[in-house]
């Protein structure tokens, strides 16, 4: 039997290593992206457009892959975007993009392709992150929002399929190696040219998160975890790989000793 899996956010990053390993492992990945796949062709990957904010795109790839099979391994809820803003400053619709993507498009995923899903046959994993768990720093707000919202809809969706035996996990990923620090210096570079409060400590939260996102974590960690989740007879609730001790640290500390502690490095002076 051909096991079928289906990636979103799957052309680049940690979605393409998980297409391509899972690909090289055997499974036959519907890869979907906004945009176009960027990877080496294969008998296993069948790439598709799909933009997960608009309802008529995934219905269009359902159809598509119904037509192939009626039945999918897993869904893999890859597609997503990080953006440094200050939530006081942030323009509506950037924030309203940000849930639309990460929280909502995975809620539409889920939803149009459940008839696909197959008792304990099949599962549903949902790439959340590390700091969904964590008082958000500054500037991470509208990004650790959606991530807060996605755990409450993974652990919603997973009481509801319960019932109809199918898994739902929740992956938390710490940093990884992929284009994101790219995309977060853009963000950066962004904010401290529009922001109109924030442009002395914006600098110190950069410096503060640069070790971060400088780790050179490889992104096929995760896509052997997302293996090992599909083959697993009971997988677990929740899984973390590469989690930031530091962030755990910070996140044992109470709440009013995280706030002082953001202040005095985003107040301190450089020399």
């Amino acid at each position: 039997m051909t096991n079928y899996i289906l990636v979103t956010g799957g052309a680049s990053g940690i979605g393409l290593a998980i297409t391509t390993h899972l690909a090289n492992n055997g499974y036959k990945v519907f890869c979907t992206d906004i945009n176009k796949y960027s990877g080496e062709p294969s008998e296993n990957i069948i790439p598709l457009i799909m933009d997960v904010t608009k309802p008529a795109s995934v219905e269009a790839a359902f159809k598509v892959i119904s037509q192939q099979t009626d039945t999918l391994k897993c869904v893999i809820n890859n597609a997503g975007i990080f953006v440094m803003e200050a939530i006081c400053e942030i323009d509506e619709a950037k924030l309203q993009n940000i849930i639309d993507i990460n929280l909502m498009g995975m809620y539409r995923v889920n939803k149009i392709f459940l008839p696909l899903l197959k008792g304990d046959y099949s599962r549903i994993i949902n790439i959340s992150s590390e700091i969904a768990q964590y008082s958000s720093p500054p500037f991470n707000g509208p990004y650790v929002i959606s991530k807060v919202a996605v755990e409450a809809y993974s652990d919603a969706l997973r009481r509801e399929l319960k019932l109809l035996k199918i898994p739902v996990v929740k992956i938390r990923p710490g940093s990884l190696k992929t284009n994101m620090l790219t995309e977060t210096t853009k963000s950066c570079n962004h904010l401290m040219e529009t922001t109109k409060y924030f442009k002395d400590s914006f600098g110190n939260m950069v410096s503060m998160m640069s070790h971060e996102l400088n780790k050179t974590n490889d992104p096929m960690l995760l896509a052997k975890l997302t293996q090992k989740i599909i083959e697993k007879k009971k997988p677990k609730i929740m899984y973390r790989i590469v989690n930031s001790k530091q962030l755990k640290f910070l996140g044992i500390l109470p709440e009013k000793t995280q706030d002082w502690l953001f202040h005095m490095i985003l107040t301190s002076k450089k020399k």
